[in-house]
């Protein structure tokens, strides 16, 4: 995937987006995920999928991806960790055929870092909201393609991709799902617009960036998330993996990261593309 991302900037001379902007007032448009497929061997699913229409990203029953990735079978293992203990595929329980089901459709355990909370935007804000959640223009994969340029602390020095392979627990051991590993979301679903094709979503208050993570924790740390809404927006890394998770930085390098590593000196600083605070792997 890291690699896919830099053979993506040498075609477009920017990392790829999570999102496009479009001339329909809501949508929820397709991932960086989405993009990047024709550089990791799946140029033929990229070329059949609709991917400017209305809510291309939102796989649900109602949409034409959705029937391409169910009657298809659609199935890679570049989007699955071998060790994650989340399914592979989505099923929400419907036939496939009523506007919120989704069935049998390719879900991804990796999702893009798009900064920290201490880089963050002036607002915080989820779904009709303003509240605990943080949002960033700090990392690499956000609604704008960045630039290598941009990348100013070094490719080296920046993560763009990480694991959310394993659920996500409680402070009391409790074992959940967020929204990216069982929630109406495939790994096709992208940033959601709301408004005119003009407006920065990072700029509203019900927008919603699916498919990354703004850190704000350490790796698999454990989180309450009770009252936070689309808590998946500060989701932290995480994995089944002992001790860590694996983590994608902007050269193409993957690197285990440990969970004990310390979140404001390190984790963020690897998550901001342009804080001039670079520093060394632990």
């Amino acid at each position: 995937m890291t690699l896919g991302c830099l053979n993506y900037e040498d075609v477009f001379k920017a990392l790829p987006h999570n999102g496009i902007k479009s001339h329909v007032l809501d949508g929820h448009t397709i991932s960086w995920r989405g993009w990047l497929l024709p550089y990791i061997e799946q140029t033929a699913l990229y070329e059949q999928l609709n991917k400017k229409g209305p809510n291309a990203g939102y796989t649900c029953g109602s949409s034409m991806n959705h029937s391409i990735l169910r009657d298809k079978k659609v199935s890679f293992s570049t989007y699955w960790c071998p060790s994650s203990p989340l399914k592979k595929f989505h099923n929400n329980g419907g036939t496939g055929t009523g506007t919120w089901d989704i069935i049998d459709c390719l879900r991804a355990h990796y999702m893009g870092i798009g900064g920290s909370y201490i880089h963050h935007t002036k607002i915080e804000w989820t779904t009709g909201t303003k509240n605990k959640n943080i949002d960033s223009t700090g990392g690499c994969i956000l609604h704008e393609a960045i630039e290598l340029s941009k990348i100013t602390d070094g490719t080296s020095n920046t993560m763009i991709i990480a694991e959310e392979s394993n659920y996500h627990v409680k402070p009391d051991g409790t074992q959940e799902t967020l929204g990216t590993d069982n929630y109406t979301l495939t790994f096709l679903m992208g940033q959601e617009w709301q408004g005119s094709s003009d407006q920065d979503p990072s700029q509203r208050d019900n927008c919603r960036p699916f498919g990354i993570s703004f850190v704000r924790f350490q790796v698999n740390q454990h989180v309450d998330f009770t009252g936070y809404s689309n808590s998946w927006m500060n989701a932290p890394i995480r994995s089944a993996h002992s001790g860590g998770a694996n983590v994608g930085f902007v050269d193409g390098s993957v690197r285990f990261l440990n969970s004990s590593v310390n979140l404001d000196e390190v984790l963020c600083r690897f998550a901001d593309k342009d804080d001039g605070q670079v520093i060394n792997f632990p």
